[in-house]
């Protein structure tokens, strides 16, 4: 996403009434989150409306309706489970969106409402994981990741015409030989978050246990091996043993 927000269009006058200033989320790092319309971590807050107190933590997010800005704060909450009614806009989740949204923090597949006057609209999901509150992006504004200008790249790999329709539906696409900062190869799914907005980096479940299982049997393979060669070993030292057991005896005939 660019950059479209300044610090002078914030309204920290609004953000003032709750005890939010601009100096307070430059030192804790928010401020750049708020530019570019992502939520911030969570800040504490404090409000004193007609001696009633109201005091917490929240994740701020500001976007404007309009010609007027909002603010989105979001508290804290328990992490949702399989069991809990999941949705937005009076239009719940699937199962399959739940269990996705659950295991990498993403529904994958869109969640589809109508609006006040009947028109239809688009979401992708994902948790914010700093306060386990539902976050939502118009499907219409997701675009790809771009790499040294090239679209659908990321991480040195170009995604296929397939994988890149993939990604902007929501799924996660499954990618090898990614590079990472470092030059090392890994590989990742890569799907659009609406917590973040943009391409990020998740692990499924099925690629979790994919991992797991390459991992067993690479280890397995090494003790294969270590075992093979301690058996050649031995088996070679048992030869030497013979041999040197048939020059003793040979030596005693000839005696």
């Amino acid at each position: 996403m660019s950059n479209r927000i300044t610090p002078d269009d914030l309204p920290w006058d609004e953000l003032k009434k709750w005890g939010i200033t601009r100096e307070r989320m430059e030192k804790t790092g928010n401020l750049d989150r708020l530019l570019y319309g992502n939520y911030s971590k969570p800040v504490p807050f404090f409000r004193n409306d007609n001696g009633q107190k109201i005091e917490g933590e929240a994740a701020i997010r500001c976007y404007k309706s309009g010609n007027t800005w909002k603010i989105d704060m979001q508290t804290r909450c328990e992490k949702p489970t399989m069991k809990d009614w999941i949705g937005v806009y009076g239009v719940a989740l699937n199962e399959e969106q739940k269990k996705q949204l659950l295991d990498t923090g993403h529904a994958g597949s869109p969640l589809v409402f109508k609006d006040k006057d009947g028109k239809e609209n688009s979401v992708f999901v994902s948790l914010n994981p700093e306060t386990n509150r539902v976050v939502t992006f118009p499907t219409q504004y997701a675009t790809l990741p771009k790499e040294g200008g090239v679209e659908g790249k990321i991480a040195g790999v170009v995604m296929n015409d397939e994988q890149k329709a993939a990604y902007l539906k929501g799924e996660p696409v499954h990618l090898k030989d990614l590079t990472n900062s470092k030059g090392e190869k890994f590989e990742s799914c890569v799907q659009f978050s609406a917590y973040e907005r943009r391409a990020v980096y998740t692990t499924p479940e099925w690629l979790r246990e994919q991992k797991k299982a390459a991992e067993a049997q690479a280890q397995n393979q090494s003790q294969d091996n270590a075992q093979k060669k301690e058996t050649k070993k031995e088996k070679e030292v048992n030869q030497q043993k013979e041999q040197a057991e048939e020059k003793k005896t040979s030596r005693g005939m000839k005696h």
